[in-house]
């Protein structure tokens, strides 16, 4: 016994193959690129830029970036001197953006989270802190930016928990 519209259905799935194929393979590739490429890119991206441009090492348990939820989140990371000596650290990061930050292009967060942060401030002979070696020189001078409208970031939940920090002089 045939079902009643059945036909009718096959018969537009028939039409439009080329249209589900060619969504199919976009969902399957914006999917792979969230959950691979950029967890990937990022963590090769931070190493690069600590290492050559701070002279630092940075070390990262885990990095991952959900393209669902527009989560991105970092486990165990620890930022050292050359000399393996601690700056900072934390067990976990996480970003969790709304999509409206896409449509209205006003930053939106449903959460940021730092577990166990940790900082290490010194303060060297000259008066300077360790932490101003953390800012690259500058390559050429700075211009006065434009007048810009205040950054839109609403309702937001900011969570810290088990902090440490120490000073030393």
């Amino acid at each position: 016994m045939a079902i009643p519209g059945l036909g009718t259905i096959a018969g537009a799935l028939r039409r439009r193959w080329k249209l589900l194929t060619v969504l199919g393979a976009l969902f399957v590739t914006y999917t792979a690129a969230g959950f691979f490429l950029v967890p990937y890119l990022a963590r090769h991206y931070i190493q690069q830029y600590v290492e050559k441009d701070l002279g630092r090492h940075v070390s990262i348990g885990d990095l991952t970036f959900n393209p669902f939820s527009l989560t991105v989140e970092v486990r165990n990371f620890a930022l050292t001197e050359a000399d393996g000596s601690p700056i900072a650290s934390f067990d976990l990061f996480r970003v969790n953006a709304e999509f409206r930050s896409l449509v209205y292009r006003a930053w939106t967060f449903k959460e940021i989270r730092l577990d166990k942060p940790s900082l290490r401030v010194l303060v060297n002979a000259d008066g300077t802190l360790n932490l101003a070696k953390l800012k690259p020189a500058a390559t050429e001078p700075a211009l006065a930016p434009e007048p810009a409208g205040p950054a839109a970031i609403p309702a937001l939940r900011v969570r810290s928990e088990e902090h440490t920090s120490e000073l030393q002089s």
